[in-house]
């Protein structure tokens, strides 16, 4: 049982992190990790009123591995060293890769 508790403790712990790093993501990211914390207040709640049997705890668990893979920390770039013509080491920091954003297309 501490261990149930220990593991929706860090889940909440990761939820409000994301919501701090998340701040100024845009709209649908924010919501997002909002759900998934309201989410798992509802499964707490409703744990604590009624026992879960079967398959009732693969929502859970769903929940958990969503909010498990939540992307929270943006890694630094590094910066590179680098010589010039002179022999001087400079740093410079590489481009960071842009990755695409999907989004949903209205039903025409």
């Amino acid at each position: 049982m501490l261990l149930f508790i220990w593991v929706l403790i860090v889940a909440f712990k990761r939820v409000g992190k994301g919501l701090q790093v998340n701040k100024k993501a845009p709209f649908d990211r924010q919501f997002l990790v909002w759900t998934l914390g309201s989410i798992l207040v509802g499964h707490a709640t409703t744990f604590v009123s009624i026992s879960y049997f079967d398959q009732t705890f693969v929502f859970l668990y769903l929940v958990l591995a969503c909010i498990g893979s939540l992307k929270i920390l943006q890694p630094a770039a590094a910066p590179i060293l680098r010589r010039d013509s002179t022999g001087a080491s400079t740093k410079s920091t590489p481009a960071r890769r842009q990755v695409p954003s999907y989004q949903l297309q209205p039903c025409s």
